[in-house]
């Protein structure tokens, strides 16, 4: 196989991992392809940005946390590139691999077959003629300014609701246990085909959250704004907003695939990880 490391050095100080990980898939006869910031390893392997480490990999392994996974996923999804994390962040919901001795045997059953492939939907987010992907959430989001924003979310053509609160959140099950989680939304399974929208700090009682279908389209309106307002992509700000302005969101057609091993459970994880909160 042809595969890909992606390690976030912040978390894998030095490339130690990285190196470790190199030298072993060559051991076991892998062709090795890494990210370009891992010419500090001075390994004999090419050097491609993450569109391309995507394009040539039949599978990436991602050294990092969960935020790590996010930057090449979509890259991965555009080209059905298989995707296995390895946690060195703090959460970790979407690794397979928590601990480096454990290597050996996972590649073993990679490449027996002994594995099944887990797919997490993607929602692509419109705005003035541009797209973004998320596999987490896409955030509309007061910037500095203390003063609530206002905006409508309509579904299918048809008003949820109007708000005034400090922003809004749209996330696939994915990223239910994400920031959606931490304004008070559901966890949602993620073999679900929903999307989850939930008011950050609505001025209102009866503001919840909803789950809808993914064959929904999602419009929100800003309607009034007295201070910057960002639109934030898997925790990224990628533009100030004004009053006036509509972003749309819904389902891409695109899903990461990640490696998942037999023994894997989600809900096991999700029991651990979230005990980890406490």
């Amino acid at each position: 196989m042809k595969i890909g490391i992606y390690a976030n050095l912040e978390r894998d100080i030095d490339g130690g991992a990285a190196r470790t990980l190199a030298t072993l898939l060559i051991k076991r006869g892998h062709e090795v392809l890494l990210s370009r910031n891992l010419a500090c390893l001075n390994l004999h392997s090419p050097l491609l940005d993450k569109s391309e480490l995507a394009s040539a990999s039949d599978a990436i392994v991602v050294l990092g946390g969960d935020g790590t996974v996010l930057r090449i996923a979509k890259e991965c999804a555009a080209h059905r590139t298989l995707i296995i994390a390895i946690n060195f962040g703090h959460m970790g919901f979407l690794s397979e691999i928590e601990k480096m001795d454990e290597l050996d045997v996972v590649f073993e059953q990679i490449e027996k077959g002994d594995f099944y492939t887990e797919k997490r939907g993607i929602l692509e987010v419109s705005f003035q003629g541009k797209s973004y992907k998320a596999l987490n959430e896409v955030v509309l989001a007061r910037g500095r300014s203390t003063k609530l924003i206002r905006f409508s979310v309509i579904v299918n053509g048809n008003t949820l609701n109007n708000y005034s609160a400090d922003g809004i959140i749209v996330s696939t099950p994915t990223g239910s246990t994400a920031y959606s989680l931490s304004a008070g939304g559901p966890v949602v399974a993620p073999e679900l085909n929903a999307m989850i929208i939930t008011p950050i700090c609505p001025h209102s009682l009866n503001s919840r959250s909803y789950i809808i279908a993914d064959d929904s389209k999602i419009t929100i309106e800003l309607k009034k704004s007295d201070g910057e307002t960002n639109l934030n992509i898997d925790g990224d700000d990628v533009i100030t907003l004004q009053a006036g302005d509509t972003i749309n969101v819904k389902r891409s057609g695109l899903d990461a695939l990640f490696i998942r091993l037999k023994k894997y459970n989600y809900y096991r994880k999700l029991l651990a990880k979230m005990n980890t909160l406490n």
